[in-house]
């Protein structure tokens, strides 16, 4: 930050427009990544839309061509013509990580992204036009809208991905036959064809109402902490915490559901 109360590094968005230009495949690497809205510094936005331009339309990415698109739009004088765009270009540090740029960059658009939505949510509350819930329901979504635009992995080259991959691989070979390689789900027939539930995956469960399917997703998450010693966070839209730990204690005491809920319970 070198503007007080501005979330932006001013020297870090000079780094990567420079970066841009003066290597041709930070583009094809990076301009996926990046819009205009990441960069704060209004000459910085009009730069890397040409740059963005050239970038879509397959041409060749240098000072020359980023100047001729500029002056194509008319905004070439208003970044202060190629003199600044060679200040620019001399501004490259000797030694840098680009990636590191890439992520403080993304960080600042985000934090802006943030600071914005909150004032909007501040100024929804006082002007007060608004009914309680959907004062709320507009402030979650806006709230929700900043933090989806977090990169939640970096990009990864295929040549790491697969070093990755072989380690996990050869970790799984050196396993004892027959054991599982993910989560038990405590069904021999299911973990035959999933070997266990494995990270990173989305098991879907589906058939029609009364089929008993969040009996059996309750008794997979249970098998998973008994089985497994793992740790399940179980979410349900239409059973309440109550009923959720009554069928848990009628399935592990083998008392009838139905009683449980009654309370028509002896001794016994």
């Amino acid at each position: 930050m070198e503007e007080k109360g501005m979330l932006f590094s001013n020297d870090v968005e000079i780094y990567v427009l420079s970066a841009l230009m003066l290597e041709p495949n930070y583009a094809n690497e990076f301009c996926g990544r990046l819009t205009d809205d990441s960069f704060y510094n209004i000459k910085h936005k009009k730069i890397y839309k040409a740059i963005y331009n050239l970038y879509i339309h397959n041409e060749i990415i240098d000072i020359t061509k980023v100047a001729e698109e500029l002056k194509k739009s008319n905004l070439l004088d208003s970044i202060g013509g190629k003199k600044y765009l060679r200040e620019i270009i001399t501004s490259f540090p000797e030694s840098y990580n680009i990636n590191a740029y890439i992520d403080i960059l993304e960080k600042y658009e985000i934090e802006r992204a943030l600071y914005n939505a909150s004032q909007q949510i501040c100024k929804n509350i006082v002007d007060g036009d608004k009914d309680f819930p959907d004062l709320l329901a507009d402030a979650e979504k806006s709230i929700n809208d900043v933090v989806m635009r977090q990169r939640t992995s970096p990009l990864v080259s295929i040549e790491v991905a697969t070093e990755e991959t072989i380690k996990i691989i050869e970790a799984n070979r050196a396993k004892s036959d027959g054991e599982l390689i993910g989560v038990n789900t405590g069904f021999d027939d299911l973990n035959k064809f999933t070997f266990g539930f494995q990270p990173g995956e989305l098991i879907i469960l589906a058939a029609r109402p009364g089929i008993g399917k969040s009996t059996l997703a309750l008794n997979i998450a249970t098998n998973a902490c008994e089985l497994s010693n793992a740790h399940v966070a179980f979410f349900s839209l239409e059973m309440a915490i109550n009923q959720l730990v009554m069928r848990l204690l009628s399935s592990y005491s083998t008392v009838p559901l139905s009683k449980i809920r009654r309370g028509n319970l002896d001794e016994n």
